[in-house]
């Protein structure tokens, strides 16, 4: 990994670290749910160019910030919490979490067996030799990023408990980027602890951003028995068949000398194997910032840009998974697995394509 301070020229806002902020859940689910009209720095336009103190970025005067008001009522936060968030939703920045300490875990894990949201984005970051550095969980409106450096063996016990608390879950679509990878690292950091992902564990409602997805279309075409090439079809499908009446019918029916069109249904196969920026700027129309993708994950405390990088990458996910559905851009399946002495084990699972149109 290349030190931090390599990647670009001095900066306030990269070399301070982020401000530990404790997180209270009972508070963030009252704030999320009542009204609210708020000022607040979008992490997205920080990330983008600010050489702002960290401090800074909650002074709601600074000139040189990105300030957008930000007024949301209760209906449509409720709505956020059921579904996907909007393809041009925001991430303010008191809403960015950094958790390292097994009360800050216990405080997460409450606040999603309260309010679980029905989407949650899932990102790693790690730097050799970790297996994994940092695991960041987005909802539509808040950001949790857990730190694994501290490897205290109460600490890892409740973090691998509201892992294997939100993989299990299946009312909770998990969106990843590049799951398997992402599964094998989760093993790789649970592992040494006897608590891995495999064995009588399992897995549900995983979707994974990388894989190719359907678009499915209504097109207008020629009804088969009013067009020769379909004629030919018909009538091989009869020969197959043995069916003579059938057989007598298409070749005694003369051909109309318009061919009547019909409405029919076509999927066609989308993306797969894209990097997440390209899908970003192909769908959200922005640029994706991986500039401290190589950065040293493992360094405490982290700098402020880590954790709002950290943050938006898992953030994005649900918003570039909202964009994509609200074109018709629908996954083929989900990911899930079921235990392994069942009798019907689960590994893949259809998604239902009106469920995905309506969620």
């Amino acid at each position: 990994p290349q030190p931090l301070a390599g990647l670009a020229p001095p900066s306030q806002l990269r070399d301070s670290s982020w401000p530990q902020l404790a997180f209270d859940p009972a508070a963030a689910l009252e704030e999320d749910r009542e009204e609210r009209t708020s000022c607040t720095v979008d992490a997205y336009a920080a990330l983008a160019g600010s050489e702002s103190d960290a401090v800074a970025l909650w002074n709601a005067g600074n000139a040189d910030l990105s300030i957008k008001e930000n007024a949301t009522s209760n209906s449509h936060l409720v709505e956020q919490m059921e579904a996907l968030p909007s393809p041009s939703a925001t991430l303010p920045l008191e809403a960015i979490h950094f958790v390292d300490s097994a009360q800050g875990l216990s405080h997460v894990l409450t606040f999603f067996q309260q309010a679980a949201p029905a989407y949650i984005g899932i990102d790693l970051e790690w730097s050799d030799p970790q297996p994994v550095s940092i695991i960041q969980i987005a909802t539509p409106s808040r950001a949790f990023v857990l730190d694994c450096v501290n490897r205290t063996p109460l600490y890892m016990s409740v973090l691998h408990y509201l892992m294997d608390y939100l993989l299990k879950r299946e009312a909770t679509t998990k969106l990843f980027f590049g799951f398997p990878h992402d599964l094998v690292r989760l093993n790789m950091l649970f592992g040494p602890l006897g608590r891995t992902f495999g064995s009588q564990d399992y897995i549900a409602s995983v979707l994974d951003l990388y894989t190719q997805r359907v678009r499915r279309v209504q097109v207008r075409k020629p009804r088969d028995e009013d067009t020769p090439l379909g004629r030919e079809i018909l009538m091989g499908e009869a020969l197959k068949a043995e069916d003579l009446e059938e057989i007598a019918r298409v070749g005694e029916e003369p051909l109309p000398p318009y061919p009547m069109e019909e409405y029919s249904e076509q999927a066609f196969t989308v993306g797969g194997h894209q990097s997440l920026s390209r899908l970003v700027d192909t769908y959200l129309g922005e640029t994706l910032n991986k500039q401290y993708r190589v950065s040293n994950w493992n360094f405490r405390p982290l700098s402020t840009l880590q954790v709002l990088y950290a943050a938006t990458d898992a953030h994005v996910l649900l918003r570039l998974e909202a964009a994509m559905r609200k074109e018709k851009v629908l996954p083929q399946r989900t990911w899930g697995v079921s235990y392994r002495d069942s009798q019907q084990p689960s590994w893949w699972r259809p998604v239902d394509p009106p469920d995905c149109e309506e969620k």
